[in-house]
């Protein structure tokens, strides 16, 4: 018996009779070397015999190798088909919120569990901060004996569908792939926006400028929960509330438009959890649907 080492780690056995012959068990295996340069560094390689060429073809084409390449083969497929299935999803999904939806859905929420927004937290105090403001003692006070005993929101704007879900995404002006911290609804410019809970408005900012353009934030708190949260309203035409004002459910509070950095009118609408404090804030999916 001659034992041929291919030098990739791999051992393959082979008998020998007089005439040069392969005689015993068929080869199982045969490397990269073998096949490439016809002999492996011990000498030629027997299995070039014609003899044993068909023999051989047969049984690689039957899967009669240790499947070493195979794990690695399948490996391959998987992987590609789950990459053209997320991209699918991302591409897809808002058109398709069955399958593909609840994949994209299921990705975006594994990030934001694991990653989250770094621009959510208050310390930042910018206009990505939430709020960008600081919330005052009145205010808190006010929002908690207006608070609810189980906090709901409603749609902020009657109709229009969601152009751009919360999560990640390729960012539509300055590109590559950037948190979206709300949920986008494509409408006209003027239309009527409402507050989506009771609570108390901390922050408008009236004036075209920044990324959000003209916004509005409002305060809130849930009793059953004990903790405050934080809605946010932007790329407003026009506000309609002032600083400490106290607003009801389904009050107009401004009218959508397309200030800041925008491709197009829409309303961009986020909901932010917050503490048992009202100070540490983190964006949360608003989960709306087209109306």
């Amino acid at each position: 018996m001659v034992d041929f080492n291919a030098g990739f780690g791999r051992q393959s056995n082979f008998y020998y009779g007089s005439q040069g012959g392969l005689y015993g068990p068929r080869p199982t295996l045969i490397s990269d070397y073998d096949l490439l340069f016809g002999g492996t560094p011990y000498g030629e390689n027997p299995l070039l015999d014609d003899s044993y060429s068909a023999d051989f073809m047969y049984s690689r084409s039957n899967g009669d190798d240790d499947g070493g390449s195979s794990w690695w083969d399948w490996g391959k497929w998987i992987l590609g088909g789950a990459a053209a299935l997320v991209g699918a999803s991302f591409a897809f999904g808002d058109k398709n919120p069955g399958f593909l939806g609840k994949i994209r859905d299921g990705i975006k929420g594994i990030w934001n569990k694991f990653f989250g927004s770094d621009d959510s937290s208050v310390g930042h105090r910018d206009e990505y901060s939430y709020p960008p403001q600081e919330i005052t003692d009145a205010q808190r006070k006010t929002a908690k004996e207006n608070g609810t005993d189980s906090l709901s929101f409603t749609r902020p704007v009657a109709g229009g569908r969601i152009s751009s879900h919360h999560g990640m995404r390729e960012h539509p002006i300055e590109g590559g792939l950037k948190m979206h911290n709300g949920d986008d609804i494509a409408v006209g410019k003027g239309t009527p926006v409402n507050v989506t809970a009771d609570g108390i408005v901390v922050d408008v900012q009236d004036e075209d400028k920044g990324k959000y353009g003209r916004y509005i934030d409002v305060l809130h708190y849930d009793k059953k929960e004990g903790i405050y949260y934080l809605t946010r309203y932007a790329h407003l035409d026009k506000t309609d509330v002032t600083i400490d004002q106290e607003v009801k459910q389904g009050d107009v509070i401004g009218k959508s438009g397309d200030s800041g950095a925008v491709t197009g009118e829409h309303l961009h609408y986020e909901i932010h959890k917050g503490d048992a404090e009202g100070v540490d804030f983190k964006t949360i999916d608003p989960k709306l649907n087209d109306a």
